[in-house]
């Protein structure tokens, strides 16, 4: 809708659901490249939880540059990855690539400092900062929150390392919780164990649900309140998003509460 507002068009590029996990079309994405002139970038993505490798990465970048496609990347959950992964920041793949990037970042996730409105934007190319800079002036937009730079600045002074590690791995453990095929009992309801972000991507198709119904399953009989994945684009429908940063017992009676209302559904 945002993309919309501002006149222009907003093209799409789904993801492959593969039994190796989520993929990137990249055939499809380069035949929708040719039509665009620029590219959002989830890195590592929300909601599907993958951290996109190197290899990957040099594909769509090579891509954007074959068609002249500007890169903004957010890397917002940057911070939120697992041991099986590791993150690549796009710019940094070589000085064409970080030319034609803009990178996102922010330490309000990581942090929860949302309420400060601090965000960080990077970019080599100095005609890009001055238009950037010219829009925000534009929208008044040119003072910063002074909390939220001493944050900021807090968050990343190096003091925070170790409990930053501490965090992505209670989150690791939270994960390997919901996405085990016999912690809660879900039965049908698939959870690919995340390689970053604390959001978890459930797959309830096989319930063979419609959105009213799974709505009801889930809001009026386990009470939770879990994002439609709808939201996400019509490939979203049949999943729900699952926030996992939160205390493990609060997660443990969610699926617990979860695996009842399946059940019922299921009998």
């Amino acid at each position: 809708a945002t993309i919309r507002a501002t006149g222009r068009r907003l093209i799409t590029s789904p993801l492959v659901d593969t039994p190796a996990g989520w993929q990137i079309d990249l055939a499809d994405f380069e035949d929708k490249a040719a039509q665009a002139s620029a590219f959002i970038l989830c890195s590592p993505h929300n909601p599907v939880g993958r951290v996109w490798t190197r290899t990957e990465l040099e594909e769509l970048a090579a891509i954007c540059l074959r068609h002249g496609v500007r890169i903004i990347s957010d890397e917002i959950h940057a911070d939120f990855v697992y041991p099986t992964s590791r993150h690549t920041v796009l710019a940094t793949l070589d000085s064409d690539v970080d030319a034609a990037t803009v990178t996102c970042t922010a330490p309000s996730k990581t942090f929860n400092v949302a309420g400060l409105q601090v965000a960080n934007i990077f970019a080599a190319d100095d005609d890009t900062r001055l238009r950037m800079a010219a829009i925000y002036r534009r929208q008044g937009l040119h003072q910063h929150p002074a909390l939220g730079l001493a944050a900021c600045e807090a968050a990343y002074g190096g003091s925070s390392d170790a409990w930053v590690d501490e965090l992505v791995a209670y989150l690791d453990r939270t994960m390997a919780l919901i996405a085990s095929p016999t912690a809660h009992q879900l039965g049908a309801v698939r959870v690919t164990r995340p390689e970053g972000t604390y959001l978890a991507w459930m797959d309830f198709r096989a319930l063979g649900l419609d959105a009213a119904g799974l709505r009801h399953m889930v809001v009026d009989d386990a009470r939770l309140w879990l994002s439609d994945g709808a939201d996400f684009g019509t490939e979203g429908r049949g999943f729900l998003r699952l926030n996992a940063a939160f205390p493990r017992a609060t997660i443990d009676d969610a699926l617990k509460r979860l695996a009842r209302a399946v059940a019922r559904v299921t009998a």
